[in-house]
């Protein structure tokens, strides 16, 4: 039995445009100094990435000075635009044609013809209805609240609403039909047909958090991976989570190789934070998205990587390791009237920087050494209209060894 959204012939979910798969000059790998190189293609290995250019010059980079490689290839065109959203806990990302259930397993089909088989441990959420933009942000809300008990999404039965109901889900039964979950000291099997989505408080390990690489493929996919490598036409690799995969190379739009060289704040949790709004709580802090839910927006350009706080918000990170803090400062674009606030940035106590954004001004770079520093702390604060459109935003807001 599956939780799915559509009904559709098999292979028939991709329509024949392939896509831009590159040309003579396609490849381009990002080091940790900030150097950008050029070439036809690329081989990963264990510790080194090689770079083939002009007349098959080859030059190699050590593995752990990389930061990504770029193929410069479009996404593939699908003709279904319905599909649901599968998370692990180890971050990989997959976009499924549908997913099916059997006692504590779970299969999912993606639109690049994989099945990819997923102990429900392994599971962070599910969304069905991922394609709708209101469905997926009244689920969001749901995520970053970090429940600690399983969240289980179901269509009402006159099918007019979707219910919410916290418990656990124990698996599903052997035919893979019902969604058994406790509520209370109860087991209620759940028609998977009234299945939206769910989210289970499974946290994944160190080892399951240990990974190496983030890469993208032209379905819409993330994998997560602690080892990847290359070998002819194809990238074998294992998830986070233990799971080994293998795609076609000409499916991967990038590799990601930042982790744990370079982090976004808005993928870290923070040690300490602390919310004192004027005159209402609605504003905390948001991940990658405006205080109103849309994408962050900066002198009229969106991002989708950052930090979008209010005064008066404190944030603190352990920075423990890295050398330089980065960010793009300013008011949200959203903002229509005046708004003026004072960020602060102190490592370990010591004050950094203290900076000053208007509303409607040029967005400011920020850069920090922060080398011998274990705390990172943002303080977003009053300006001289109180908490009045301060929506502040930090994009691409990030710490880098």
């Amino acid at each position: 039995m599956y939780v799915t959204l559509m009904t559709l012939a098999a292979l028939g979910w991709l329509s024949q445009d392939p896509g831009k798969s590159g040309n003579a000059e396609s490849v381009i790998v990002r080091t940790l100094d900030g150097e950008t190189h050029r070439g036809k293609s690329v081989t990963v290995g264990e510790s080194a990435v090689v770079l083939r250019g002009p007349e098959d010059a080859e030059t190699e980079m050590p593995l752990a000075k990389v930061i990504g490689v770029d193929f410069r290839r479009d996404p593939v065109k699908l003709s279904a635009k319905e599909f649901l959203l599968l998370r692990l806990v180890d971050g990989t990302t997959l976009k499924c044609v549908r997913v099916g259930f059997q006692e504590k397993e779970l299969t999912a089909r993606l639109f690049n013809g994989l099945n990819v088989k997923v102990p429900m441990r392994s599971v962070a959420w599910l969304l069905c209805d991922a394609h709708d933009k209101d469905n997926r942000a009244e689920f969001e809300e749901i995520v970053e609240q970090r429940p600690t008990l399983d969240q289980l999404r179901l269509l009402s039965r006159d099918g007019k609403r979707i219910n919410t109901f916290e418990g656990v889900i124990t698996g599903a039964n052997a035919t893979g039909d019902k969604l058994l979950f406790k509520l209370d000291d109860e087991t209620i099997p759940v028609t998977m047909s009234r299945v939206r989505g769910f989210f289970l408080s499974n946290q994944a390990t160190e080892e399951e958090q240990a990974a190496t690489c983030r890469f993208y493929d032209r379905f819409g996919n993330v994998f997560v991976a602690k080892s990847v490598a290359t070998a002819e036409d194809r990238v074998m690799f294992t998830l986070g989570v233990g799971i080994p995969l293998s795609l076609p190379m000409d499916s991967v739009q990038r590799f990601d190789f930042s982790l744990g060289k370079l982090a976004y704040l808005s993928d870290l949790e923070p040690v300490r934070h602390e919310h004192m709004g004027v005159f209402s709580d609605l504003w905390h802090f948001r991940r990658d998205r405006s205080l109103m839910g849309g994408a962050l927006s900066l002198g009229g350009r969106t991002y989708t990587k950052g930090l979008a706080v209010s005064s008066r918000t404190v944030l603190e990170y352990d920075v423990t390791g890295y050398r330089t803090f980065s960010c793009l400062l300013g008011i949200d674009d959203w903002v229509g009237g005046p708004a003026h606030a004072v960020v602060r940035f102190h490592g370990d106590g010591r004050e950094l920087l203290t900076a000053t954004v208007v509303s409607r001004s040029k967005p400011q770079e920020v850069e920090l050494q922060i080398e011998g520093i274990r705390r990172l702390r943002i303080t977003v604060d009053y300006g001289e209209d109180f908490d009045r459109g301060d929506h502040v935003d930090l994009v691409e807001a990030k710490v880098t060894k």
